[in-house]
Protein backbone atom coordinates (compact mmCIF):
# COMPACT_ATOMS: atom_id res chain seq x y z
CA UNK A 1 0.00 0.00 0.00
CA UNK A 2 0.95 3.65 -0.23
CA UNK A 3 3.75 4.43 2.17
CA UNK A 4 3.69 7.71 4.06
CA UNK A 5 6.79 9.82 3.58
CA UNK A 6 6.16 12.01 6.61
CA UNK A 7 6.06 9.82 9.69
CA UNK A 8 6.26 12.26 12.58
CA UNK A 9 3.41 13.11 14.90
CA UNK A 10 3.87 16.78 14.06
CA UNK A 11 3.31 16.20 10.37
CA UNK A 12 0.33 13.94 11.02
CA UNK A 13 -1.21 16.73 13.06
CA UNK A 14 -0.43 19.16 10.26
CA UNK A 15 -2.27 16.95 7.76
CA UNK A 16 -5.37 17.04 9.94
CA UNK A 17 -5.09 20.77 10.42
CA UNK A 18 -4.85 21.35 6.69
CA UNK A 19 -8.26 19.84 5.93
CA UNK A 20 -10.37 22.87 5.15
CA UNK A 21 -7.69 25.56 5.43
CA UNK A 22 -8.36 26.86 1.90
CA UNK A 23 -10.99 29.47 1.13
CA UNK A 24 -11.09 28.79 -2.62
CA UNK A 25 -13.55 26.09 -3.67
CA UNK A 26 -11.79 23.45 -5.83
CA UNK A 27 -13.44 22.67 -9.18
CA UNK A 28 -12.82 20.34 -12.13
CA UNK A 29 -9.54 18.45 -11.87
CA UNK A 30 -8.50 20.41 -8.79
CA UNK A 31 -8.87 18.25 -5.67
CA UNK A 32 -7.62 20.79 -3.11
CA UNK A 33 -6.16 24.29 -2.85
CA UNK A 34 -3.58 25.39 -0.28
CA UNK A 35 -2.78 29.13 -0.20
CA UNK A 36 -3.70 29.48 -3.88
CA UNK A 37 -1.62 26.40 -4.81
CA UNK A 38 -3.83 23.97 -6.69
CA UNK A 39 -3.43 20.22 -6.22
CA UNK A 40 -4.83 18.31 -9.16
CA UNK A 41 -6.05 14.77 -9.74
CA UNK A 42 -2.84 14.21 -11.72
CA UNK A 43 -0.77 15.26 -8.70
CA UNK A 44 -2.73 12.74 -6.65
CA UNK A 45 -2.16 9.94 -9.17
CA UNK A 46 1.56 10.68 -9.31
CA UNK A 47 1.76 10.65 -5.52
CA UNK A 48 0.21 7.18 -5.42
CA UNK A 49 3.02 5.92 -7.68
CA UNK A 50 1.01 3.34 -9.58
CA UNK A 51 -0.77 1.85 -6.55
CA UNK A 52 -3.88 0.01 -7.72
CA UNK A 53 -6.44 -0.34 -4.90
CA UNK A 54 -8.56 -3.51 -4.79
CA UNK A 55 -11.83 -1.67 -4.14
CA UNK A 56 -13.41 1.78 -3.83
CA UNK A 57 -12.98 1.97 -0.06
CA UNK A 58 -9.24 1.27 -0.22
CA UNK A 59 -8.91 3.72 -3.12
CA UNK A 60 -10.56 6.44 -1.06
CA UNK A 61 -8.23 5.78 1.87
CA UNK A 62 -5.16 5.74 -0.39
CA UNK A 63 -6.17 8.96 -2.13
CA UNK A 64 -6.72 10.68 1.19
CA UNK A 65 -3.33 9.54 2.46
CA UNK A 66 -1.68 10.75 -0.75
CA UNK A 67 -3.46 14.10 -0.57
CA UNK A 68 -2.40 14.57 3.06
CA UNK A 69 1.21 13.88 2.04
CA UNK A 70 1.10 16.47 -0.74
CA UNK A 71 -0.49 19.08 1.53
CA UNK A 72 2.04 18.45 4.29
CA UNK A 73 4.98 18.61 1.91
CA UNK A 74 3.82 21.84 0.31
CA UNK A 75 3.02 23.50 3.62
CA UNK A 76 6.42 22.57 5.05
CA UNK A 77 8.20 23.68 1.87
CA UNK A 78 6.41 27.03 1.98
CA UNK A 79 7.43 27.48 5.62
CA UNK A 80 11.02 26.59 4.75
CA UNK A 81 11.05 29.21 1.98
CA UNK A 82 9.64 31.80 4.38
CA UNK A 83 12.55 30.98 6.68
CA UNK A 84 14.87 31.53 3.65
CA UNK A 85 16.19 27.98 3.78
CA UNK A 86 16.32 28.03 -0.02
CA UNK A 87 18.90 30.83 0.17
CA UNK A 88 21.43 28.85 2.22
CA UNK A 89 24.61 27.37 0.66
CA UNK A 90 23.64 23.88 1.81
CA UNK A 91 20.32 24.04 -0.04
CA UNK A 92 21.94 25.28 -3.25
CA UNK A 93 24.43 22.41 -3.21
CA UNK A 94 21.72 19.78 -2.75
CA UNK A 95 19.26 21.37 -5.19
CA UNK A 96 21.41 20.80 -8.29
CA UNK A 97 22.08 17.16 -7.39
CA UNK A 98 18.37 16.48 -6.79
CA UNK A 99 17.34 18.19 -10.03
CA UNK A 100 19.95 16.29 -12.03
CA UNK A 101 18.84 12.97 -10.52
CA UNK A 102 15.18 13.78 -11.21
CA UNK A 103 15.92 14.60 -14.86
CA UNK A 104 17.83 11.35 -15.35
CA UNK A 105 15.12 9.32 -13.60
CA UNK A 106 12.36 10.91 -15.68
CA UNK A 107 14.34 10.25 -18.86
CA UNK A 108 14.73 6.59 -17.85
CA UNK A 109 10.98 6.35 -17.33
CA UNK A 110 10.38 7.94 -20.74
CA UNK A 111 12.70 5.40 -22.41
CA UNK A 112 10.96 2.56 -20.57
CA UNK A 113 7.57 3.67 -21.95
CA UNK A 114 8.94 3.60 -25.49
CA UNK A 115 10.10 -0.04 -25.26
CA UNK A 116 7.48 -2.28 -26.92
CA UNK A 117 5.99 -5.26 -25.12
CA UNK A 118 7.25 -8.64 -26.35
CA UNK A 119 5.11 -10.65 -28.76
CA UNK A 120 3.41 -13.92 -27.81
CA UNK A 121 5.95 -15.81 -29.90
CA UNK A 122 8.85 -14.15 -28.06
CA UNK A 123 7.29 -14.92 -24.69
CA UNK A 124 6.63 -18.58 -25.57
CA UNK A 125 10.18 -18.98 -26.87
CA UNK A 126 11.64 -17.40 -23.72
CA UNK A 127 9.62 -19.70 -21.45
CA UNK A 128 10.59 -22.78 -23.47
CA UNK A 129 14.28 -21.83 -23.40
CA UNK A 130 14.27 -21.47 -19.59
CA UNK A 131 12.69 -24.71 -18.31
CA UNK A 132 14.40 -24.52 -14.92
CA UNK A 133 12.63 -21.19 -14.32
CA UNK A 134 9.17 -22.20 -15.59
CA UNK A 135 8.22 -25.74 -16.72
CA UNK A 136 10.65 -27.41 -14.31
CA UNK A 137 10.77 -24.47 -11.93
CA UNK A 138 13.53 -25.00 -9.37
CA UNK A 139 13.68 -23.95 -5.72
CA UNK A 140 17.14 -24.54 -4.26
CA UNK A 141 17.72 -24.98 -0.54
CA UNK A 142 21.29 -23.88 0.09
CA UNK A 143 23.72 -23.48 2.93
CA UNK A 144 25.41 -20.11 2.54
CA UNK A 145 28.51 -18.29 3.65
CA UNK A 146 28.19 -14.53 3.14
CA UNK A 147 31.35 -12.45 2.78
CA UNK A 148 31.84 -8.71 2.09
CA UNK A 149 32.63 -8.11 -1.59
CA UNK A 150 35.48 -5.79 -0.63
CA UNK A 151 37.72 -8.70 0.32
CA UNK A 152 41.46 -8.73 -0.32
CA UNK A 153 41.88 -9.87 -3.96
CA UNK A 154 44.60 -12.32 -2.88
CA UNK A 155 42.10 -14.04 -0.55
CA UNK A 156 39.48 -14.10 -3.31
CA UNK A 157 42.02 -15.82 -5.53
CA UNK A 158 42.49 -18.51 -2.90
CA UNK A 159 38.74 -18.86 -2.35
CA UNK A 160 38.26 -19.52 -6.08
CA UNK A 161 40.02 -22.87 -5.62
CA UNK A 162 37.97 -23.98 -2.60
CA UNK A 163 35.27 -26.60 -3.21
CA UNK A 164 33.45 -26.81 0.15
CA UNK A 165 31.86 -24.38 2.61
CA UNK A 166 33.98 -25.67 5.52
CA UNK A 167 37.01 -24.90 3.36
CA UNK A 168 35.66 -21.38 2.73
CA UNK A 169 35.05 -20.68 6.43
CA UNK A 170 38.47 -22.08 7.37
CA UNK A 171 40.23 -19.81 4.89
CA UNK A 172 38.21 -16.78 5.98
CA UNK A 173 38.93 -17.47 9.64
CA UNK A 174 42.62 -17.91 8.87
CA UNK A 175 42.68 -14.45 7.25
CA UNK A 176 40.61 -12.77 9.96
CA UNK A 177 37.68 -12.03 7.64
CA UNK A 178 34.20 -11.83 9.16
CA UNK A 179 31.44 -13.91 7.56
CA UNK A 180 27.85 -15.01 8.18
CA UNK A 181 26.31 -18.44 7.68
CA UNK A 182 22.66 -19.06 6.67
CA UNK A 183 20.38 -21.67 5.22
CA UNK A 184 18.21 -20.07 2.53
CA UNK A 185 15.91 -20.92 -0.37
CA UNK A 186 16.82 -19.58 -3.82
CA UNK A 187 13.74 -19.40 -6.03
CA UNK A 188 14.53 -19.56 -9.75
CA UNK A 189 11.75 -17.03 -10.42
CA UNK A 190 13.66 -14.46 -8.37
CA UNK A 191 16.99 -15.05 -10.14
CA UNK A 192 18.42 -14.07 -13.50
CA UNK A 193 17.69 -17.01 -15.87
CA UNK A 194 21.39 -17.04 -16.86
CA UNK A 195 22.31 -17.62 -13.24
CA UNK A 196 19.76 -20.43 -12.93
CA UNK A 197 21.15 -22.17 -16.00
CA UNK A 198 24.61 -22.12 -14.40
CA UNK A 199 23.42 -23.29 -10.98
CA UNK A 200 21.86 -26.46 -12.40
CA UNK A 201 25.21 -27.33 -14.00
CA UNK A 202 27.16 -27.17 -10.72
CA UNK A 203 28.50 -30.68 -9.94
CA UNK A 204 27.28 -32.46 -6.82
CA UNK A 205 29.43 -31.79 -3.73
CA UNK A 206 30.67 -28.54 -5.25
CA UNK A 207 29.78 -24.93 -4.42
CA UNK A 208 28.93 -21.85 -6.46
CA UNK A 209 29.26 -18.13 -5.83
CA UNK A 210 26.89 -15.30 -6.71
CA UNK A 211 26.95 -11.59 -5.83
CA UNK A 212 24.30 -10.50 -3.34
CA UNK A 213 24.29 -6.72 -2.89
CA UNK A 214 27.49 -5.78 -1.10
CA UNK A 215 28.19 -9.42 -0.28
CA UNK A 216 29.47 -12.54 -2.00
CA UNK A 217 27.31 -15.57 -1.35
CA UNK A 218 29.06 -18.98 -1.35
CA UNK A 219 26.39 -21.65 -1.75
CA UNK A 220 26.14 -25.39 -1.28
CA UNK A 221 22.92 -26.98 -2.59
CA UNK A 222 21.23 -29.09 0.09
CA UNK A 223 18.01 -29.86 -1.78
CA UNK A 224 16.35 -29.00 -5.10
CA UNK A 225 12.56 -28.91 -5.39
CA UNK A 226 10.69 -28.85 -8.71
CA UNK A 227 7.42 -26.90 -8.74
CA UNK A 228 6.17 -26.12 -12.28
CA UNK A 229 4.88 -22.56 -12.68
CA UNK A 230 1.24 -22.14 -13.82
CA UNK A 231 1.00 -20.91 -17.41
CA UNK A 232 -0.56 -17.52 -16.64
CA UNK A 233 2.06 -16.72 -14.00
CA UNK A 234 4.84 -17.86 -16.34
CA UNK A 235 3.56 -15.57 -19.11
CA UNK A 236 3.28 -12.57 -16.78
CA UNK A 237 6.73 -13.17 -15.32
CA UNK A 238 8.40 -13.72 -18.70
CA UNK A 239 6.69 -10.65 -20.19
CA UNK A 240 7.93 -8.41 -17.40
CA UNK A 241 11.42 -9.92 -17.45
CA UNK A 242 11.83 -9.48 -21.21
CA UNK A 243 10.51 -5.90 -21.01
CA UNK A 244 12.87 -5.10 -18.13
CA UNK A 245 15.88 -6.51 -19.95
CA UNK A 246 15.06 -4.59 -23.12
CA UNK A 247 14.49 -1.40 -21.14
CA UNK A 248 17.87 -1.74 -19.43
CA UNK A 249 19.54 -2.32 -22.80
CA UNK A 250 17.80 0.72 -24.34
CA UNK A 251 18.77 2.94 -21.39
CA UNK A 252 22.35 1.70 -21.49
CA UNK A 253 22.68 2.37 -25.22
CA UNK A 254 21.44 5.94 -24.93
CA UNK A 255 23.34 6.73 -21.74
CA UNK A 256 26.62 5.30 -23.07
CA UNK A 257 26.33 7.42 -26.21
CA UNK A 258 25.77 10.57 -24.18
CA UNK A 259 28.63 9.78 -21.79
CA UNK A 260 31.06 8.98 -24.61
CA UNK A 261 30.34 12.34 -26.21
CA UNK A 262 30.45 14.19 -22.89
CA UNK A 263 33.89 12.80 -21.99
CA UNK A 264 35.37 14.39 -25.11
CA UNK A 265 34.29 17.81 -23.80
CA UNK A 266 35.51 17.53 -20.20
CA UNK A 267 38.45 19.66 -19.09
CA UNK A 268 40.00 18.37 -15.87
CA UNK A 269 42.09 20.18 -13.32
CA UNK A 270 45.57 18.64 -13.51
CA UNK A 271 45.28 16.87 -10.14
CA UNK A 272 42.00 15.21 -11.17
CA UNK A 273 42.86 13.97 -14.65
CA UNK A 274 41.92 10.30 -15.17
CA UNK A 275 44.68 7.80 -16.05
CA UNK A 276 45.57 7.83 -19.73
CA UNK A 277 44.93 4.61 -21.70
CA UNK A 278 48.00 2.62 -22.73
CA UNK A 279 49.42 3.32 -26.19
CA UNK A 280 47.64 1.43 -28.95
CA UNK A 281 44.40 0.67 -27.11
CA UNK A 282 41.78 1.60 -24.58
CA UNK A 283 42.31 1.29 -20.87
CA UNK A 284 41.78 -2.28 -19.65
CA UNK A 285 38.58 -3.03 -17.76
CA UNK A 286 38.89 -3.55 -14.01
CA UNK A 287 39.62 -7.18 -13.15
CA UNK A 288 36.59 -9.03 -11.83
CA UNK A 289 36.81 -10.88 -8.54
CA UNK A 290 37.72 -14.47 -9.40
CA UNK A 291 35.05 -15.93 -7.11
CA UNK A 292 32.06 -14.01 -8.47
CA UNK A 293 32.10 -11.66 -11.47
CA UNK A 294 29.68 -8.84 -10.70
CA UNK A 295 27.87 -8.93 -14.04
CA UNK A 296 28.05 -12.61 -14.93
CA UNK A 297 26.38 -15.90 -14.03
CA UNK A 298 27.64 -17.53 -10.82
CA UNK A 299 31.20 -18.74 -10.91
CA UNK A 300 31.83 -22.32 -9.92
CA UNK A 301 34.30 -22.39 -7.08
CA UNK A 302 37.16 -24.54 -8.26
Amino acid sequence: MLRARFGSVAVAALCVALSGCSKKEPTGQVVAVLDKQEITATDLTNEMRGFTPPNAQVRRQAEQAALDQILARRALAAAAKKAKIDKTPGYAQQEQRVLDALLVQTWQESIAKSVPAPSKEEIDKFIASNPDVYGQHKIFTVDQVLVPRAVNPAVLQQLAAVKTLPGVTALLTQNGIEFRQNREKLDALALNPQIVSQIVKVPENDIFVIPSGQLLSFNDIVETQVQPVPEQLAVRHATQLIKTQRTQEAIQRQFQGVMAQARTKVKYAKAYEPPKPPAGGAAPAPKAAPAAPAAAPPAKAG
